[in-house]
C-alpha cells in the first residue's frame, strides 16, 4: 500500500493543505519553515491509525519531551485543541483506491482550568485570561473500508502520562509499515535495520553505493553490543561512528528502505551530512532501492541541489523512472497559508526559482 494524496486542516501551523499525485519517490522542496516536515508527519499518524501513540512520538522527534497537555497543544493550529485536527490521505493497493483518515480534538466538556498538586496553574492561556488546559482528546480513524474506530485519550497528571482507550476490536483497517527518519530517530536502532538486510542477503546492495563515497570500504559486520564495523583494509576494523557523516547516513537510508519492504519511508531533510557531489549516488541507490523492494519514499530538502541530482539520477535510468518519481514545491505565503505544488523533474531549477540554499 502507498499513498496517492495528503490533506490536513488546522494541523501544526496548516488551516488547510494538500498534496496530489504522491508517488513512489517523491521530494518535498521548499525554504526552511514552510511545513515539510509537518506534511511527512501526517503521512507518518496515517501508517498507524490505530495507533494513538504515535502523537506523543511526534514531539519526542522535534526533542520536545513534553508531553503533558500543555505540550500536546502544539499538534493544533494556533494551539486551539477545541478545533479538530483532520488529516486524510488517498491510498492504493492492488490497483484499489482508498481513502483512509483521522480527526482528534480535545472535547469542550474537558477543557478547564486546571493546577498542579502544588496548587500552581498550568495551561496555555490561549489569547484568554483563564488558562485553558484539556484533560481528554478525542481520537476517531476511518479506514480504507470505510470503518470508523474511535478512542479517548486521558492525561493522569499523577504519572504524568496519558490514558489510551480505543476500541478496535473489529477494525480490519491496517497498519501500513514505516519509518520515520528524522535527527532523533536516524540511528536510532541502525543495528536491528542492517540486520534485518544482512538476513536478506542484501548487503552488497549497501555496500555498492557506500564504495563510490568511499572506495576503501570492503564491507560491513555486525559486532557484539550492537556494534557496527566497517572494513577499509586494515585490523582492527572501523566502527561506523568513526566514518564520515555521508557514509553512516547512506548506511542508514539504505538499511532503511531495504528492511521496509512494501512500507513507506520518510526522510527529513534528507541531504544533510552529504557533500553535493554525493547527491546523485544516493538518489541511485535509492531509486532502485525502492523499485526492488516496492518502498515508497517521501523526503524533504531545502537544498536545489538534491533536487537536481533526483532529477538527474531519474534521467540516467532508461526505463519509465520518471513516472515512479514526484517533485513538490511547498510555500508559505504572505497570508500564512501554505500551498503544495506539482514539478516538473525536467525543468531545471534554480536557486531563484525555488528560494532554496546553493552549497557548493
Amino acid at each position: 500500500m502507498r499513498f496517492t494524496s495528503l490533506k490536513m486542516n488546522s494541523f501544526r501551523g496548516f488551516t488547510h493543505f494538500e498534496l496530489n499525485g504522491l508517488k513512489q519517490v517523491n521530494l518535498l522542496m521548499g525554504r526552511n519553515n514552510c511545513g515539510k516536515t509537518t506534511a511527512l508527519e501526517g503521512l507518518f499518524l496515517l501508517t498507524g491509525i490505530t495507533n494513538p501513540r504515535l502523537l506523543f512520538a511526534l514531539n519526542s522527534f522535534r526533542a520536545e519531551r513534553n508531553i503533558t497537555p500543555d505540550g500536546m497543544q502544539a499538534l493544533f493550529h494556533g494551539m486551539d485543541a477545541k478545533t479538530p485536527f483532520h488529516i486524510s490521505a488517498g491510498t492504493v493497493e492492488s490497483g484499489i483506491d482508498g481513502i483512509r483518515s483521522l480527526e482528534c480534538f480535545a472535547p469542550s466538556y474537558s477543557i478547564n482550568q486546571a493546577v498542579t498538586n502544588t496548587g500552581q496553574i498550568i495551561g496555555a492561556t490561549n489569547g484568554s485570561s483563564i488558562p485553558q488546559y484539556f484533560t481528554r482528546l478525542q481520537y476517531v480513524t476511518v479506514s480504507e473500508e470505510n470503518e470508523k474506530a474511535e478512542g479517548q485519550l486521558e492525561y493522569k497528571p499523577e504519572r504524568n502520562n496519558w490514558e489510551i482507550k480505543f476500541a478496535a476490536e473489529n477494525y480490519t483497517g491496517r497498519s501500513i509499515t514505516s519509518y520515520f527518519m528524522v535527527s532523533d530517530t536516524f540511528y536510532r536502532d541502525i543495528n536491528i535495520r542492517l540486520d534485518a538486510v544482512v538476513r536478506m542477503n542484501q548487503l552488497p546492495l549497501v555496500i555498492s553505493p557506500l564504495r563510490k563515497l568511499d572506495p576503501d570500504i570492503r564491507n560491513i559486520q555486525l559486532g557484539a553490543m550492537n556494534n557496527i564495523y566497517v572494513d577499509v583494509g586494515i585490523t582492527p576494523l572501523s566502527p561506523i561512528s568513526v566514518m564520515g557523516d555521508g557514509v553512516r547516513r547512506m548506511l542508514a537510508i539504505l538499511a532503511t528502505v531495504i528492511s521496509h519492504t512494501d512500507g513507506v519511508v520518510l526522510i527529513d531533510e534528507i541531504e544533510n551530512g552529504f557533500h553535493y557531489s554525493s547527491l546523485a549516488v544516493l538518489w541511485k541507490a535509492l531509486l532502485s532501492a525502492a523499485r526492488e523492494y516496492g518502498v515508497q519514499i517521501v523526503a524533504t530538502t531545502h537544498s536545489v541541489e538534491c533536487a537536481n541530482a533526483l532529477a538527474g539520477a531519474v534521467g540516467d535510468f532508461s526505463d519509465d523512472m520518471a513516472k515512479n518519481v514526484s517533485f513538490f514545491r511547498i510555500d508559505r505565503r504572505k497570508d500564512g497559508l501554505h500551498t503544495g505544488m506539482s514539478m516538473d523533474a525536467e525543468i531545471i531549477l534554480t536557486s531563484e526559482e525555488m528560494g532554496m540554499e546553493v552549497r557548493g
